[in-house]
C-alpha cells in the first residue's frame, strides 16, 4: 500500500504531493480545504478541519480516520447474492512544519488506504460475535440438560 504525500501551506493548499496523495485524495496541487467536501462526506470533511485546526493551534502532530466519499467492492457479496460495496478508509496524520521563531510555516500530511484492513477486521469481530453467541446457546443448552 502506497503512502500518500502532501506538503501544504498554512492555508491549505496543496504545494507539493505524490501521485498516491493525488490517486487517494482525488484532488490536485493547488486544491484547497474547500475542495475537500467534495472528496468526504460532510462530518469527514468537518473532522479533518477540525484536525487540521488543531494542528495550527498546538502545532503538534495528529492523526486520525477518515470515511471518503469513494467506495470499495469487498471480496465477499451480501445476503442477497449482491456486491457490497464499503466506503474508502483513510488514516492520517498531519504535521506541522515549524520555522525557528516556532511558527506553522507548511503542513505535512501522510495518508494511506487502510479500507481492506478495517473491512478485515470487522468481519473478524462479527465472526467472533457469532462465535460467542453459538457458545453461549450452548451453554444454556447444557445447563437446561443437566437440570433434567
Amino acid at each position: 500500500m502506497p503512502v500518500a504525500f502532501a506538503v501544504h501551506n498554512t492555508d491549505g493548499v496543496a504545494l507539493a504531493a505524490n501521485n498516491a496523495w493525488k490517486d487517494l485524495s482525488q484532488l490536485s496541487i493547488g486544491s484547497s480545504l474547500a475542495h475537500w467536501d467534495h472528496v468526504f462526506p460532510i462530518e469527514e470533511a468537518n473532522k479533518l478541519r477540525e484536525s487540521w485546526d488543531t494542528v495550527m493551534r498546538t502545532k503538534a502532530a495528529t492523526t486520525l480516520y477518515i470515511n471518503s466519499n469513494s467506495t470499495w467492492k469487498t471480496p465477499e457479496l451480501d445476503a442477497n447474492g449482491q456486491p457490497r460495496y464499503v466506503p474508502i478508509s483513510v488514516i492520517t496524520s498531519i504535521f506541522p512544519n515549524l520555522n525557528r521563531e516556532g511558527e506553522v510555516t507548511s503542513i505535512m500530511s501522510c495518508s494511506s488506504d487502510v479500507t481492506e484492513l478495517r473491512w478485515v477486521e470487522a468481519e473478524l469481530r462479527a465472526h467472533i460475535n457469532e462465535s460467542a453467541n453459538i457458545l453461549r446457546e450452548q451453554e444454556i443448552c447444557l445447563k437446561v440438560s443437566t437440570l433434567d
